[in-house]
């Protein structure tokens, strides 16, 4: 099964990407993501009961021009894990098409 990160701008809509994408794909949110929703108050706990695993980004990064920390987290990991990456947004996917990341856009 092939793996895709979730990106945090679809953190309001988890539960819907986790129903869309659970069996195509094992997903994964980052820990700085883990860390935004909590913030926001984004309940998390039913995408990981659903199996979505938390993974963090292992090097020491600046975000990328123009994206939070928690975009670029999910962008870095996808691409050095070559994993896939779930986005609605058009910024976080062009920044994701330039650093060779396969991107879903919903």
């Amino acid at each position: 099964m092939e793996y895709a990160v979730i990106s945090p701008n679809l953190f309001k809509r988890l539960d819907e990407v986790v129903e869309k994408f659970k069996g195509k794909y094992s997903l994964i949110i980052t820990t700085s993501g883990l860390s935004f929703a909590l913030k926001k108050g984004i309940d998390v706990d039913k995408a990981l009961d659903e199996g979505v695993k938390v993974l963090a980004y292992s090097h020491k990064f600046q975000p990328l021009e123009g994206l939070s920390v928690e975009e670029t987290e999910a962008v870095l990991l996808a691409k050095d894990l070559n994993y896939y990456l779930i986005t609605a947004d058009d910024k976080v996917k062009e920044f994701a098409e330039k650093e060779g990341v396969k991107v879903i856009i919903i």
